[in-house]
């Protein structure tokens, strides 16, 4: 680190460090170096079960908040992108938002780590997801059956004519086999559309890709 950053990053101490020490959310800011800036309340009660200060811990590398419960969600921290993303830790989803710091002269000072605990709001989005899955499903179940039916009639047709030792026509196990292979397509797709399978990536030439498309 630069005599300059230094002297920024002092500047910014002396500004900032109080204010976010008071913040609501988790909040964590270090240096280029992975050396602690600042860090409030919040973090260290979530963190370290208020076992320090805030100031105790401003000058130290952010190891110091790691131990046995906690490492693994720092490591998940620190090779996070620079963005927003969730990182499930200790049965709880914590919103990651991870920016970099700049001061007024665009000098980089550090990274700033915001976390939030999104747990019930993602578990709200999962059920609102679950619902409309479910209500889709109940759509889908009802056209599902309705195409059923037509083969499926056929079927029955045929088999009550069967049992009445009734002449039918040569071609009708042929037809029979296609009635069948249509409900075995309808139920395919069915499970297709509720249960889809992972996606495949594959390389392709975009050039080309383009050429075809304008062609």
């Amino acid at each position: 680190m630069t005599h300059m950053q230094n002297l920024h990053i002092q500047k910014w101490m002396e500004t900032d460090h109080q204010l976010i020490k008071s913040y609501s959310e988790c909040i964590v800011v270090l240096d280029p170096n992975g050396v602690i800036l600042s860090i409030n309340e919040k973090t260290l009660a979530i963190l370290l079960e208020d076992r320090f200060k805030c100031d105790e811990l401003v000058g130290c590398s952010y190891k110091v908040l790691e131990t046995d419960e906690t490492r693994e969600f720092i490591r998940c921290l620190c090779n996070s992108p620079i963005g927003e993303s969730d990182v499930p830790w200790n049965d709880r989803i914590w919103l990651v938002k991870k920016s970099h710091l700049f001061d007024e002269q665009n000098t980089l000072l550090g990274i700033t780590f915001c976390l939030q605990d999104v747990t019930v709001q993602r578990k709200a989005e999962e059920r609102t997801r679950q619902s409309e899955k479910f209500a889709v499903v109940g759509q889908l179940s009802a056209g599902l059956a309705h195409e059923l039916l037509n083969p499926l009639t056929v079927i029955k047709g045929y088999l009550q004519l069967y049992e009445k030792n009734q002449v039918v026509r040569s071609d009708s196990w042929s037809l029979l086999l296609q009635e069948v292979e249509k409900v075995e397509s309808l139920v395919n797709d069915f499970l297709l559309l509720t249960n889809p399978s992972a996606p495949k990536y594959e390389r392709f030439n975009l050039a080309e890709t383009l050429a075809d498309v304008v062609a």
